[in-house]
């Protein structure tokens, strides 16, 4: 997987091709890390991410759960239409902050993290798949 790093005004942006798997995941974690601190917005463009499998789908869950605990935001953008289907299938969509695009994440100036905690306690609290929101998709 390719990974670029922008400046979209304050917040970061980080443009990913190729697919989110176990195999890519930590390099992600490497970028999106480089990037968070205390209220600071990375934006992950994940249009060019045609293929996503669980670990994927889990990094981007600690990533989430550890901008939570910076006081940092993580917005995913611009999800193609398998990643779009995973977050449905799984229900996850409501865990994560989503932008229709990454001009539309730009715009999101304040956003309310949906749980606090690492990403296994996020998910073991009562009803966490039915609970949360999602700002734009």
């Amino acid at each position: 997987m390719e990974i670029n790093a922008s400046q979209q005004g304050s917040a970061g942006v980080l443009t990913l091709v190729g697919d989110l798997t176990d195999e890519t995941g930590e390099s992600l974690a490497a970028a999106v890390s480089e990037l968070l601190g205390p209220g600071r917005v990375v934006v992950i463009d994940l249009a060019g991410v045609p293929f996503m499998n669980s670990a994927g789908l889990c990094t981007l869950i600690n990533l989430t759960a550890r901008a939570n605990l910076q006081e940092a935001r993580v917005i995913l953008a611009a999800p193609t239409p398998f990643v779009s289907g995973i977050f449905e299938l799984t229900r996850r969509y409501r865990f994560f902050n989503i932008a229709a695009s990454v001009d539309e994440a730009g715009t999101i100036t304040a956003v309310r993290p949906v749980a606090r905690g690492t990403a296994d306690q996020v998910l073991a609290l009562p009803g966490v798949a039915d609970r949360g929101e999602m700002l734009i998709h």
